[in-house]
């Protein structure tokens, strides 16, 4: 029997493998969104590319049907999968970044073993993701940080 993979247009909370502290995601989630208007999408999926936490902003609409939306995020999960084989000649990924026509991608691992999953509009710039990727990391490795003490 399949698990049901939780629905993208809301919050989804999901508290499985890994579990993020709630406040974090949220503070997290609050801090992404804040960056800039065009940010449409921000969770945290687990290794498998399962929905731990996240949502679309408010007020906006996937592009995509359910059933596709759930395909992109084990897309998100190969694709670090595929990374990961060779650490040992390049180094840990730092982020990865997918740009289509109606949406730009961008997937920052952690190293809790989920990764932090962002839409954002075409037009985003590159130079964007910059700060996306200091806002993650400052936000949510507190609680990787808090773990380790």
């Amino acid at each position: 029997m399949s698990e049901e993979r939780p629905k993208r247009p809301e919050v989804i909370e999901r508290m499985g493998q890994n579990p993020p502290h709630r406040a974090d995601v949220a503070g997290l989630m609050s801090k992404v969104f804040a960056l800039d208007r065009r940010i449409r999408y921000c969770a945290i999926l687990d290794k498998t590319g399962i929905i731990i936490f996240g949502g679309m902003r408010p007020g906006r609409r996937s592009f995509e049907p359910e059933e596709e939306a759930r395909k992109v995020d084990g897309q998100m999960a190969v694709i670090r999968g595929m990374t990961e084989g060779s650490v040992q000649y390049f180094g840990k990924t730092r982020f990865f970044i997918i740009n289509r026509e109606k949406l730009m991608l961008v997937a920052i691992p952690q190293g809790d073993g989920n990764t932090i999953e962002i839409s954002t509009q075409p037009d985003f710039p590159l130079e964007g993701v910059k700060a996306l990727i200091k806002t993650v990391r400052t936000s949510y490795r507190r609680k990787e940080s808090r773990e380790a003490n």
